[in-house]
């Protein structure tokens, strides 16, 4: 299946793109590079070519060339996409999207230092920032990890929120351990979000979109 989908996807970016290549003799034209045309400029970011260069091979064996260079990977294992997670929430310094929404619907997302303790994920915002108020009324919030093509998305609720004075020293001590950043030396208003994971999805490309699912209801699938 996996080889039938890449079969048809070298086709058809051939029927799009082959005939422009022709026209233009394999050289990558900065006219070219336009919305309509995002295959072609992967494909030159792949072969890692500059603006003008001639390519190595006649263009429809350079395609070629670049797809089978460049595969999809293997679908991996609930178990390993479990792993793989684990290892992005336990990665020091690291950071994470936080959508939230408030009352009203208005959408918003921040870049924010977390920690994991094993069950939930810690986050620090300041008393007044929006985070803290959207997460505070609607009781969840959107969370995600690593890049588009290799994606950890979780859906988490909130357990409470503590105020920095207020903070039990082994969850201000772990947030400050994994984020490398410690609120309490900053000397203003900060609550520690507590959130616990209701869903985790995880996945690279298109083969994995099916069984992304490793945590429902809060539990682990594996």
């Amino acid at each position: 299946m996996e080889s039938l989908i890449r079969w048809v996807s070298w086709r058809c970016a051939l029927l799009v793109h082959a005939p422009s290549f022709h026209q233009r003799r394999g050289t990558v034209d900065p006219a070219y590079i336009g919305p309509r045309h995002r295959t072609h400029c992967y494909l030159i970011q792949c072969a890692g070519l500059a603006v003008g260069e001639r390519t190595p091979l006649k263009p429809k064996l350079w395609m070629l060339h670049l797809w089978y260079s460049n595969p999809m990977k293997s679908p991996r294992s609930l178990a390993q996409r479990k792993a793989d997670a684990l290892a992005k929430l336990m990665a020091r310094q690291a950071e994470l999207w936080v959508a939230s929404a408030s009352p009203s619907g208005g959408a918003h997302l921040v870049p924010l230092s977390f920690a994991w303790d094993g069950e939930h994920l810690i986050i620090a915002t300041e008393v007044t920032a929006i985070t803290t108020h959207n997460i505070a009324s609607a009781r969840r919030a959107r969370l995600a990890l690593g890049g588009t093509r290799d994606v950890v998305m979780i859906d988490a609720i909130l357990v409470r929120q503590i105020d920095l004075a207020e903070a039990p020293t082994i969850i201000a001590e772990r947030y400050a351990a994994q984020a490398d950043w410690d609120p309490r030396s900053e000397g203003g208003d900060y609550v520690y979000s507590v959130l616990r994971p209701e869903r985790i999805q995880v996945w690279r490309e298109v083969n994995e979109m099916a069984g992304r699912t490793v945590m429902q209801g809060g539990a682990w699938l594996v």
